[in-house]
């Protein structure tokens, strides 16, 4: 099954030659790439999905397996997947992890560029497939702003005549060099809940380090991450709103195996620091309610 080929449509109505242009990926997967003298980035338009920004002169920062699937009805492993309305585990056994955004075909509104920045605003609005899985009329917008800085905002606008609650989150993977040689600042103190083993633990106030599977959420939080990694030379930082909780994920090798979309050693060059509204920390919006999660990553050489 194919992505129907609308890039030609989209680069008439859109593209701008050297800033602006689309192109059919893997089963005609409709890909936005825009470029600007700061940085350039790659979103997919099934899943409102950023699946590259790389700053000029430096590596990329984010991280996507190569034995990602790109076909319809099934979510790419890496880059930044949208969950949404709800984060992670449904209580609904036969719900679909992580909602059904990251799965769907968002529609391009707007795209704007100057010489040091691009932006795309994309939409999702409810339709017969979501109503089969969520009942509610709403409006997903998501702006992705590329530049010195990748800023992504994720609005929810409730369009029903009740009050609804949501969890989500920005599942960003990042690019590292050796797991086990990254630090991540910004959490030390913070009360986490350890997925793993299904506990909640105690703060600690030393950094997190990363030896083994790691699967937490931090709560209360609304600090700044940072992403220390001498084997790049670089430092990840992660400023966000709209957010108070934050997960950590590592899956590890014996899990990372099992995982039909990784390749075996993914986990040694990934680390996912996500931007949440989970657990705790789920928003719930009266009729007409709106709420914007946003994510600020920088990359930084050192």
């Amino acid at each position: 099954m194919l992505f129907p080929d609308i890039t030609a449509a989209l680069n008439r109505k859109f593209g701008t030659p050297g800033k602006v242009a689309f192109r059919a990926g893997s089963n005609n997967l409709p890909l936005l790439v825009l470029a600007n003298n700061q940085a350039t980035a790659e979103i997919s338009l099934y899943g409102a999905h950023v699946l590259a920004y790389r700053p000029i002169g430096q590596l990329p920062v984010l991280f996507v397996s190569n034995a990602s699937a790109y076909e319809p009805g099934k979510p790419l492993r890496g880059g930044v997947p949208l969950s949404w309305p709800w984060f992670s585990t449904p209580d609904t056994p036969a719900l679909p992890d992580h909602g059904f955004a990251f799965t769907s075909l968002w529609q391009l509104h707007a795209v704007e560029h100057s010489a040091d920045e691009s932006k795309a605003v994309l939409v999702l609005q409810d339709a017969a497939a979501s109503w089969r899985l969520w009942p509610h009329p709403f409006r997903l917008t998501l702006t992705v702003t590329v530049g010195a800085s990748l800023k992504l905002e994720m609005t929810t606008d409730n369009l029903d005549t009740v009050p609804v609650t949501i969890a989500q989150g920005f599942h960003t993977y990042f690019k590292v060099r050796d797991i086990e040689n990254v630090t991540l600042h910004g959490l030390e103190n913070t009360p986490f809940y350890n997925k793993a083993l299904r506990e909640m633990a105690p703060p600690s106030d030393e950094p997190v380090t990363v030896h083994a599977e790691i699967d937490r959420v931090y709560f209360p939080t609304t600090a700044t991450c940072v992403i220390d990694d001498p084997g790049l030379r670089r430092r990840i930082k992660i400023d966000k709103s709209g957010s108070n909780s934050t997960v950590v994920w590592n899956p590890w090798g014996d899990k990372t195996k099992r995982i039909r979309d990784f390749e075996p050693d993914d986990f040694r060059t990934m680390f996912c620091v996500e931007t949440t509204n989970t657990r705790d920390d789920k928003i719930t919006l009266p009729a007409g309610g709106t709420h914007t999660l946003s994510a600020t990553i920088t990359s930084e050489l050192v």
